[in-house]
């Protein structure tokens, strides 16, 4: 046996602590440990207390081989990528928008809309790989400017008798009661809404194409949909406001989160953010760098008691939707992508629903496999692999191929001292 490449040792508040990423498990070190630690960092195998090596072994401080304890990893990793029975889709029924957002990275976007050919070749499409999970995000564009084609589609999908999840991800304009009702009966349970700040905040990084402001009509409908939501007992819906905070407008975090819930005692409402960080499209926004992201998340826990991002680690892999064999983009037109910023790019179209079987397999392998972080030396060498699982596919896709010098390492290796005192002082008021 011998020590784990991926233990971190560090100190908070002058107790030493030893964490493990590819248990997760944190422990303190004492003297007995820390004695116990030396002996085996030396290659001392003939150790007295067998009880506490037994212990360490089972949480994977020590183990037999790092190769082999990143390939069990890598093998889990692989299961999830390459998983068949449920199938993920992303639908985006136009690319065409009703606000003129200051920072949107879609505005190049031709407005096509989805017609009946694209809708039954879905559908044929669905039919034919029959999976066990079927999950289908609206996406756009403004996916409700094409809500009959929606619901056309929901309608076909729903009599095949897959089950199955649905949810939209809208400004909130037309979300009307009337659209909202529609869209729960059909099978929506999730929406995701923008609001980036009180009205003036808002307004003025999301308005309409006139130049009206938004917030107020946006207001308007949740209110209508909370109170139509108690009315009608509707507890199997819920509603995510996201706001996209950057420095510009980072304290309007708070207001919005205290105020939805003060506005939402039964919690249908949930208020998440969305962080600009500094390799997005920054010409319009003052993006954060991931440390000051990181900063800006620990003030706020420090100063208002509100939480935004997880203080300890997880090392329980989830594959991208990028990644993920059995996901796909759907554009209006058919076109087929492996990541959502990438709709409507021709020369990322990996193929097209109406010929689902002449896909582009040279590019789908450099999202599949060409970003895979374990054929990574840098990422295999690093002891936060199990943390971050290389980082976003889609970033590693642009540095690799396209020239970009993005950072995808996980916030723990930025800052993990900092995070980990965070998480114990939490611990403690909990």
């Amino acid at each position: 046996m011998k020590w784990s490449k991926y233990n971190i040792e560090t100190e908070v508040n002058g107790i030493a602590y030893l964490y493990n990423s590819l248990s997760n498990a944190l422990i303190q070190v004492d003297e007995e440990l820390r004695g116990l630690i030396e002996m085996i960092k030396a290659g001392k195998e003939d150790v007295a207390n067998y009880e506490l090596t037994d212990q360490l072994n089972a949480i994977k401080f020590i183990v037999k081989s790092d190769e082999d304890e990143l390939n069990s990893y890598y093998l889990q990793a692989l299961n999830q990528r390459y998983e068949h029975n449920d199938l993920y889709l992303t639908i985006a029924p136009t690319q065409e928008c009703n606000l003129d957002c200051i920072y949107c990275y879609e505005k190049w976007r031709e407005p096509k809309y989805l017609n009946i050919n694209v809708e039954n070749a879905i559908v044929e499409f669905i039919s034919k790989k029959l999976p066990n999970y079927l999950n289908i995000v609206w996406f756009g564009g403004e996916p409700l400017l094409a809500l009959n084609s929606i619901i056309s589609l929901c309608e076909k999908i729903n009599r095949i008798g897959i089950r199955s999840d649905y949810s939209i991800v809208t400004n909130g304009i037309s979300l009307d009661l009337k659209t909202f009702s529609t869209l729960v009966r059909h099978g929506f349970s999730q929406f995701q809404i923008t609001l980036d700040g009180e009205r003036a905040y808002h307004d003025s990084r999301r308005p309409k194409k006139d130049g009206s402001g938004s917030f107020d009509q946006i207001h308007q409908n949740i209110s209508n949909i909370i109170e139509y939501c108690r009315k009608e007992s509707i507890k199997n819906v819920k509603i995510n406001i996201r706001a996209n905070i950057d420095k510009s407008n980072s304290s309007q975090y708070a207001k919005l989160l205290k105020y939805y819930s003060e506005f939402d005692p039964e919690n249908l409402l949930c208020v998440s953010p969305g962080i600009t960080k500094d390799h997005n499209n920054c010409t319009q926004l003052n993006c954060f760098s991931t440390n000051e992201y990181i900063d800006f998340a620990l003030n706020l826990y420090k100063k208002s008691a509100i939480k935004i991002i997880d203080f300890y680690p997880s090392n329980t892999f989830t594959e991208c939707f990028a990644r993920h064999y059995n996901s796909y983009l759907i554009g209006p037109d058919g076109r087929l992508y492996k990541c959502w910023h990438d709709l409507g790019d021709n020369e990322k179209s990996i193929g097209n629903i109406m010929d689902i079987e002449l896909l582009n397999n040279d590019l789908l392998a450099k999202f599949l496999i060409g970003t895979d972080p374990f054929q990574d030396k840098k990422c295999r060498d690093c002891q936060f692999m199990m943390v971050c699982g290389g980082g976003c596919p889609n970033e590693r896709f642009i540095n690799k191929y396209e020239g970009g010098k993005i950072d995808t390492c996980s916030i723990f290796k930025h800052k993990f001292k900092e995070l980990l005192s965070a998480h114990i002082e939490t611990e403690k008021n909990e």
